[in-house]
């Protein structure tokens, strides 16, 4: 059995899982620890320095360069995007269908009026 290591802390147990999963991804086994007295006050991950990412001590160095390793930021787009044909297609149904909906709504409304209107008043 090897010995663990910390390869760092985070804030939440959400973001500590995340990075186990990241290191996991890359076949490097990985678990956290925190301390929050049996899970009855959560809170203490912060008090306690947060959540703590364990890995073999053996993959360490590997487990420091997966986790400095950030992708490049997409490069971006030199030419403008045009709307496709099928949303060019689709504008004239959605504006027949809004007023489809408006008109079926007005119509509910003055049937509405017309039945108070028609009703006696005690």
């Amino acid at each position: 059995m090897s010995e663990f290591a910390v390869v760092g802390a985070y804030g939440s147990e959400m973001e500590a899982d995340l990075v186990v999963q990241r290191l996991a991804g890359a076949g490097i086994r990985a678990t956290t620890r925190r301390d929050t007295v049996g899970g009855m006050f959560p809170s203490m991950e912060l008090a306690t320095g947060g959540v703590e990412v364990l890995v073999p001590e053996d993959q360490l160095l590997a487990a420091r360069r997966e986790l400095d390793q950030t992708p490049p930021p997409p490069a971006p787009s030199q030419r403008r995007r045009t709307p496709s044909a099928e949303t060019d297609q689709a504008q004239p149904i959605r504006r027949l269908a809004t007023v489809g909906f408006f008109i079926i709504l007005i119509v509910i409304v003055l049937a509405a009026m017309l039945s108070f209107l028609d009703s006696p008043i005690p």
